[in-house]
């Protein structure tokens, strides 16, 4: 609970009693749990491929891109690390759009026992 309290004054400024405003902050506070969390996870998963990239990179200048069949593959796994991000980054600008609510919900029935 967040609670804020002021003293209630009659018309000469004599103190008369007090008013106190209670909120309850459960929700905030949880969401604000998830919000952290959600930054440590997407930190996480933003690194792991940026990491993966970055050492392919530099594995080819240091001299692989002599290599054609390393070239190739270190190529595939860069692509594949580069859309992996892009995926991330997509699903982060879904989130803020749902979270903002500017995105409207496309809601359907889905028959769960076909899957």
């Amino acid at each position: 609970m967040e609670v804020h309290c002021a003293p209630y004054r009659d018309d000469r400024g004599a103190v008369i009693g007090a008013v106190a405003v209670l909120r309850d902050v459960t929700e905030l506070r949880q969401s604000e749990r998830l919000r952290r969390e959600l930054t440590a996870n997407v930190s996480h998963e933003l690194r792991t491929p940026l990491t993966s990239i970055k050492g392919f990179v530099e594995t080819l200048l240091d001299g692989a891109l002599r290599d054609e069949q390393t070239l190739r593959r270190f190529l595939t796994i860069i692509n594949s690390e580069a859309n992996r991000l892009v995926k991330l980054v997509d699903d982060l600008l879904d989130l803020s759009r749902l979270e903002s609510k500017r995105a409207p919900l496309e809601l359907q029935p889905v028959d769960v026992g076909s899957w």
